[in-house]
This record gives structure tokens, C-alpha cells and sequence, in this order.
């Protein structure tokens, strides 16, 4: 998952940036809502979830309205993890195109990926009414253009194979909000975003009205198929674990070995109407607007990117 980050170019060589730079989504909510106290006994419980992340507190939510026992722990606090640095994007438009994925898996099983994506965005969108969370979730059209590298018909092929999914998307002659790009783009339907940890503070809530219980800085030392043991030796004993961080955490051979270690990042900025840039084509013209709201000028392989301002 992407990342977005409030970025201080003067401190960027100072120390860890992961320390320094906070993403929007914990600058902008009360982290102490995401906050709970540390497992200081042993516990029996029907389930036990290791990650305090959407996926963790999503199950723990949907287990406790079954009326199980749920007890989640998380060795930081609520969202600490990745999804407290996403880009807090619900949508059908994925990363992995859809006409690699139906090459792959065949147009009836790519159907069946783009609706489980539907059905999570209508799921949190219900979620947050019957539940009343307040997270800014807000329903409006995703965009996808070529980076300069992609071949020239790459759009076209991936308009087919997102018809074929089923998705609702319009294939369009230049990209919103960026008038001198005039390259077409996929506009997708009904996608959504929200403020995720404001989120997955009103699941928590409603865990706990439900009876579950929320243990922080909660460090899962070892898991079993019987339960937990914490870095405190306390015990956590359940019919069943559920093992919800970023990666598996109880193995760290099978998956771990097959990732690659690296972060990407979105910036995002407010920039003046009054910015007049010159035409450079293509990905350009995107860096370029990173460039202003940084107040720098940016050199491009080939192209130095000059700034006007008036």
C-alpha cells in the first residue's frame, strides 16, 4: 500500500524519515482513541486476533456480532501498522490490471475478484451507517492514465478486460483537473475514500459494546493453534487464532523471504490556480506539481521542469 506523508524537505538526512514524518491520518485524529491497556492476565477466549490493523479489527468486529468471544492484541497501538499509512483508497480500480488478471485466472474468476472488491467498499460503507462512524467516507470516480512507458493500446486492453469484469468505467479523452495533459484515461465509477483510522476507531468501539476485548502494546511472542503467549508471559488460550498483520508473523520463512523491502509514498498538496507550467509531456507534468508545492525545481531524465509563478 501507498503511503501519504506530511514531508519536511530540511530534515529528510536527519535520522530515521519513518520517525520523523507522521501521515496525515495520525496527524488528523486523537491516537488516544487508539489506545488500550496491556494484557496484564491469562485469558480463555473462543478467538484470538494477533494485529490491531483494518483487517485484524475487521474480523474482530464481524466475530463479535456472531456473539464469539474475541480477544485482539496488537503490539503498537490501533493502526499503527500500514493502515495507518495508506493512501485510504476503496476501490475496484486495482493495481494489478485487469486484463493481466484475466489472462491469468480466465474472465469468470476475474468477475469474482472485482466483486469482492465491490462488496468491501458497500461493506464499510454500511458498516459506517449502522454503526454511526464519523471517518469523512465519501463515494466518487477513480482515474487511471498512461506513465510513458506503457504500451500505446494498454488503456484500450484494460477498458476491455474491466467491461468484461463487470465494472463501470468510461474510457475518456483527457485526465480531470489537469487541463494541459490532453492523453485519455479510464475513468472508474464509483470508488470511495475514508479517514481510516477514525474508521477502525468506531469498529473498536462497537467490538467492545459487542463484549470483545482490545489489548495494545501487546506483543504476540509466540502462536500456536492453541493461543498467544506475550513478550509479558501471560497466555492467551482460544479455539481458534487469527494471524492479521501486514505479513504472517508466526512464519517468517514462506513469505517474508519472497518480499521486497521498499515503501511507496503520495504527497499531497494544495496548489495555486495561479501556477502556469510549460508543457513537458506525460509523467512530467506530475512531478512537476509535486515540485511547486515543494517549492523546488525538479530535473526529469531528459527534461529540466521550469516553474513559473505569477
Amino acid at each position: 500500500m501507498a503511503g501519504i506523508i506530511y514531508i519536511n524537505i530540511m530534515n529528510r538526512d536527519q535520522g530515521n524519515l519513518s520517525k520523523q514524518h507522521i501521515s496525515v491520518w495520525h496527524d488528523t485524529n486523537n491516537d488516544n482513541s487508539l489506545l488500550y491497556s496491556k494484557l496484564t492476565e491469562n485469558l480463555t477466549t473462543d478467538v484470538v486476533i494477533v494485529g490491531g490493523g483494518i483487517a485484524g479489527v475487521t474480523i474482530a468486529y464481524n466475530l463479535s456480532r456472531q456473539n464469539l468471544n474475541v480477544v485482539l492484541v496488537e503490539a503498537g497501538s490501533i493502526g499503527s501498522g500500514e493502515t495507518g499509512k495508506t493512501t485510504a483508497h476503496l476501490v475496484t480500480a486495482l493495481d494489478d490490471r485487469y486484463y493481466e488478471l484475466e489472462r491469468i485466472y480466465g474472465k469468470e474468476k476475474t468477475k469474482l475478484i472485482h466483486a469482492s472488491h465491490k462488496e468491501a467498499i458497500d461493506f464499510i460503507e454500511d458498516t459506517i451507517r449502522s454503526e454511526s462512524i464519523d471517518c469523512d467516507f465519501l463515494r466518487l470516480n477513480g482515474y487511471l492514465f498512461q506513465h510513458p512507458t506503457d504500451d500505446d493500446n494498454s488503456l484500450e486492453k484494460e477498458f476491455n478486460a474491466c467491461k468484461n469484469a463487470g465494472l463501470e468505467v468510461e474510457l475518456k479523452k483527457g485526465i480531470p483537473g489537469t487541463e494541459f495533459i490532453l492523453k485519455p484515461c479510464l475513468e472508474f465509477k464509483d470508488q470511495a475514500q475514508f479517514h481510516p483510522l477514525k474508521y477502525i476507531s468506531g469498529l473498536c468501539k462497537a467490538i467492545q459494546r459487542n463484549g470483545g476485548k482490545i489489548f495494545t502494546d501487546t506483543h504476540a511472542r509466540e502462536i500456536s493453534e492453541e493461543g498467544i503467549i506475550t513478550d509479558g508471559d501471560f497466555k492467551v488460550n482460544a479455539k481458534h487464532v487469527v494471524v492479521a498483520t501486514n505479513t504472517p508473523v508466526n512464519n517468517k520463512v514462506v513469505m517474508h523471504l519472497k518480499q521486497y523491502a521498499y515503501r511507496t509514498y503520495v504527497i499531497g498538496a494544495l496548489i495555486k490556480k495561479t501556477i502556469y507550467l510549460m508543457p513537458c509531456g506525460g509523467i512530467q507534468e506530475i512531478l512537476t506539481l509535486i515540485a511547486i508545492s515543494l517549492h523546488i525545481i525538479i530535473s526529469d531524465f531528459k527534461n529540466t521542469m521550469k516553474i513559473l509563478t505569477y
